[in-house]
C-alpha cells in the first residue's frame, strides 16, 4: 500500500480509479475535427460533415445540398488532398497527434493533482473520428456520474463554440444518468495569455518596427450583427497580450482569413491585403500567429504557415526587400495550456 492509498480523501486522480467511494467526472475536449486521411475520399466524407453544418451555412438548404454535393464535394477533395499531404506526419494528423497528446498530458496532470474526485479526459471531434458520441460512451462505460464540456476555442463563435456545445448538448441528452455542463470560451483567463505570450517569446524577438499579426479565422459580418462575441472577445484579449508583451500599438495588428467563397460580407481586414501593404511600406520583418486555433492545422501549417508566407515573400520582392517572415505555432500540448485547462474544468 503506498502512503495515500490509505487516505482517500487526500488520493491523487490515478490511485482512486477503481475505488467505489470515489466520484468520477468526465472532461470533454471538443474541436473541430480533420479527415481521418489526406486521401480525397477521407477528405469528401469529412467535408461533408462539416458543410451541412447549419451554423456555418447560411444558404438555403435545397440550394446549398445541390452546391455542396454537385459541385463542392466533387472539385474540393481533389484540391485540398495535396495540401493535407504536405502537412500529414508519420503519426498522423498533426491536429490529430496534438489533440490527443494534449488529452493525455491533461489526464497525467489530474491523476497528479486531483484529490477527491477521478477525472477522466477525452477528446471529441465535432466532424468526424473520434466522434463526440464515442467520448459520451466511453464516459458512460468509466462511471463517470458528470461531465464538462470544453471547446477548445478561446474566443467564443456562432460557428465554433455555439455549434461545438449543440451537438455534446444533444449527445448528452441520451445519457440521463450523466450531468452536461459547458465552458464557453477562455479568453479573458490569465493562463490563456501567459501561455500566448510565452509561445510567442520562445518563437521570435520583437524589434521596433517590426510586425506582429494576430491572424483569426473570418466570419460574415451577419454572425457579429446577431449578437456574436467573437470579434470584441478578440479584441480585447488581443489588446491584453500586447500590453503584456510591452509591443506598442503599431507594431501589432489583428486580421482575418479563410473567408469562404461566397457574396456574404466578412469580417476584415484581410490578412493578404495587410501583408501586402506592410511590404509596400517597406516593414519586411513580421510574425504571425493564430491564437484562436488551439492545434496546429492545415489553416495554421498550410494557410499561414505555407501560402501566406510565399504571398509575403513575394510581395517583399516587388518592393526589393528581403522577407524576414516568422509563423508562430499553436499552443498545442503546451504545458501552461494543460495547467489552464485543469483551472478552468476542474478547479485545480
Amino acid at each position: 500500500m503506498t502512503e495515500n492509498e490509505g487516505n482517500i480523501e487526500n488520493a491523487p486522480s490515478s490511485l482512486l480509479q477503481d475505488s467505489p467511494r470515489v466520484q468520477k467526472k468526465g472532461i470533454l475536449l471538443i474541436n473541430t475535427g480533420t479527415p481521418d486521411s489526406p486521401k480525397p475520399e477521407d477528405i469528401r466524407t469529412y467535408l461533408a460533415e462539416f458543410l451541412s453544418d447549419r451554423n456555418l451555412i447560411d444558404v438555403p438548404p435545397f440550394i446549398w445540398n445541390i452546391i455542396l454535393n454537385a459541385f463542392i464535394l466533387r472539385k474540393r477533395p481533389k484540391i485540398t488532398s495535396g495540401r493535407y499531404q504536405s502537412i500529414w506526419t508519420p503519426e498522423g494528423s498533426p491536429f490529430m497527434v496534438h489533440s490527443l497528446s494534449l488529452r493525455d498530458k491533461l489526464q497525467n496532470y489530474l491523476d497528479q493533482h486531483a484529490t477527491n474526485t477521478c477525472f477522466v479526459v477525452e477528446f471529441g471531434a465535432r466532424y468526424g473520428n473520434p466522434s463526440i458520441e464515442k467520448a459520451f460512451s466511453r464516459f458512460a462505460e468509466a462511471g463517470c456520474t458528470s461531465v464538462t464540456s470544453i471547446p477548445l476555442f478561446p474566443q467564443t463563435a456562432f460557428s465554433t463554440t455555439k455549434t461545438c456545445l449543440e451537438k455534446a448538448r444533444s449527445v448528452a441528452r441520451t445519457y440521463p444518468n450523466i450531468s452536461h455542463q459547458c465552458i464557453k470560451g477562455y479568453s479573458d483567463e490569465p493562463l490563456y495569455i501567459e501561455a500566448i505570450k510565452n509561445i510567442i517569446l520562445r518563437s521570435w524577438n520583437y524589434e521596433p518596427g517590426s510586425k506582429l499579426l494576430f491572424t483569426f479565422h473570418s466570419v460574415p459580418l451577419k454572425h457579429i450583427n446577431r449578437g456574436d462575441s467573437y470579434v470584441a472577445e478578440i479584441e480585447q484579449s488581443m489588446n491584453t497580450l500586447a500590453q503584456s508583451l510591452n509591443i506598442p500599438r503599431q507594431d501589432w495588428e489583428i486580421t482575418f482569413h479563410s473567408r469562404f467563397e461566397d457574396s456574404r460580407k466578412w469580417v476584415g481586414p484581410n490578412i493578404y491585403t495587410v501583408l501586402q501593404v506592410l511590404a509596400q511600406k517597406k516593414v519586411n520583418r513580421v510574425a504571425i500567429i493564430a491564437p484562436g486555433f488551439s492545434a496546429d492545422c492545415l489553416e495554421t501549417l498550410y494557410d499561414c504557415d505555407v501560402v501566406q508566407r510565399k504571398f509575403f515573400d513575394k510581395a517583399c520582392q516587388d518592393e526589393g526587400i528581403e522577407s524576414d517572415f516568422t509563423y508562430i505555432p499553436s499552443l498545442n500540448d503546451d504545458d501552461i495550456f494543460v495547467e489552464l485547462l485543469a483551472t478552468i474544468a476542474a478547479g485545480i
